[in-house]
């Protein structure tokens, strides 16, 4: 292989990874509207899971996963914090998303139910 062989490489193989994935940040807020700091938040696709974060002193968090390219493609967006009602958010597809998340107080053995994105949050293509 040549030098600019491999430069052609090296600039195209982080690409393939850009054909598919799930994109999401927001805000995550307590039942009466303060931010909630440190709260964790990570996505999962099949059996496969994105590296956990926490929420800034704002409440802003920005995660993404990455997966094979298309509409119905499913993922998830996971949010816990202590003292609180897990949130779960299905996401569907190759998208981005803008997620506005309310945790209730409370805790439950059960586990969190998944809600529809459409309640929670903008979808930007």
């Amino acid at each position: 292989m040549t030098r600019r062989t491999i430069g052609a490489l090296r600039t195209a193989l982080p690409c393939l990874a850009c054909d598919g994935g799930t994109f999401v940040d927001g805000v995550v807020r307590d039942a009466e509207g303060a931010a909630v700091p440190g709260a964790q938040v990570y996505m999962t696709h099949r059996s496969r899971v994105g590296p956990p974060l926490t929420t800034d002193a704002g409440g802003v968090y920005r995660t993404a996963i990455v997966h094979e390219p298309g509409r119905h493609v499913p993922t998830q967006l996971n949010v816990t914090a202590p003292g609180c009602a897990p949130v779960v958010v299905e996401l569907y597809g190759t998208a981005r998303y803008r997620c506005e998340i309310t945790l209730r107080s409370g805790l439950t053995t059960k586990p969190a139910q998944p809600v529809p994105w459409e309640t929670t949050c903008e979808k930007r293509e």
